[in-house]
């Protein structure tokens, strides 16, 4: 075993192999269907958002994922 990145599949919940995983190369805002999800899930888009402080100062989140945002 070895600390490394794999790909999880959150349906079968288990590790699969890179033969295994349908790469798509996104370059603008697409809908996806996805396993577990009623509806559509938004791709494509990078959502960020700042947090105002005192005295100018701020700090800015980029959210992994569109939920996090809302």
């Amino acid at each position: 075993r070895d600390y490394r990145l794999v790909n999880w599949d959150c349906t079968l919940r288990t590790a699969i192999s890179d033969v295994e995983v349908d790469y798509l190369d996104i370059k603008e805002e697409t809908m996806l269907k996805v396993p577990g999800y009623n509806t559509t899930v938004q791709f494509g888009v990078l959502i960020s958002f700042a947090y105002p402080l005192e005295e100018g100062l701020g700090m800015q989140f980029i959210p992994s994922m569109a939920e996090s945002s809302k």
